[in-house]
């Protein structure tokens, strides 16, 4: 029987971080999707080969700058991009970012590129701008970029969707800086459904003061989301691509209301 489903991969650096902050948005996408992971091998590629994953070994120097070992990575992408045919691909991290992306854009394979940081190469002069053109020249047929970092949005600022940490809502000044440039979307949940989603929030990177529970912080941020909110998305009991199709619909009412 012919399988009729899309095919969605996904490059990144890092196996042990893609299953620690990303394991939910995988297993959202293989309830419509078939998926491919291509990463390298650095712990937890187990738990995905056993949640039904086909997983690609990567080799790449994650932090090196060495051309002839970054060629290298751009043509295995190429290969693996020929050989599994996807309908789209999502890259993490700057060297999936930028040598996947290219090679999506060579073989016009739409894709969507997460930028959780530009990471040290923009720290460092000379080599600052050479990343830059080369992220310039990656995203030139970008379906969509996920910033993670409000610092580093104006690298690309239209089509874009900046995702920054929940702690920005403390920041008056941030927040009307984002509400200047587009809308600002609050992704309603109710506490007992985002204490399931979290798990464990020390793995999650949830930050609490000495004393503080997960319910003092959210009733502590809650008002603040809908203080500065747009547009609210009341995510209880949805997935992931009905979240998705919920946020795609509102936006497309408010742009027809223009």
């Amino acid at each position: 029987m012919k399988n009729n489903r899309k095919k969605v991969m996904i490059l990144t650096n890092h196996s042990y971080m893609l299953y620690r902050f990303r394991k939910e948005l995988i297993e959202g996408l293989m309830k419509n999707y078939d998926v491919v992971l291509s990463m390298p091998f650095v712990g937890h590629h187990e738990d995905f080969i056993n949640m039904g994953l086909r997983c690609i070994e990567t080799k790449m120097e994650r932090r090196g700058v060495n051309p002839i070992h970054d060629f290298s990575l751009m043509k295995f992408y190429k290969k693996i991009l020929q050989e599994e045919n996807p309908d789209l691909v999502i890259t993490y991290s700057i060297k999936p970012n930028v040598y996947g992306g290219l090679m999506c854009e060579k073989l016009n394979i739409p894709f969507y590129a997460n930028v959780q940081g530009l990471g040290t190469a923009f720290q460092k002069p000379g080599l600052a701008q050479f990343a830059t053109v080369l992220y310039k020249t990656a995203f030139k047929k970008v379906k969509t970029v996920f910033f993670e970092n409000q610092v580093n949005a104006d690298i690309h600022v239209t089509d874009t969707v900046i995702a920054p940490g929940g702690s920005v809502i403390y920041c008056d000044e941030a927040m009307e800086h984002l509400k200047s440039i587009g809308k600002v979307i609050y992704l309603k949940l109710s506490l007992e459904s985002l204490s399931k989603r979290l798990g464990n929030l020390k793995g999650r990177g949830v930050l609490l003061k000495d004393g503080q529970s997960l319910k003092d912080l959210y009733e502590e941020r809650v008002p603040l989301y809908e203080k500065y909110a747009d547009i609210t998305i009341d995510e209880e009991g949805k997935d992931l691509d009905e979240s998705l199709r919920a946020i795609l619909e509102i936006i497309h009412i408010k742009e027809q209301g223009k």
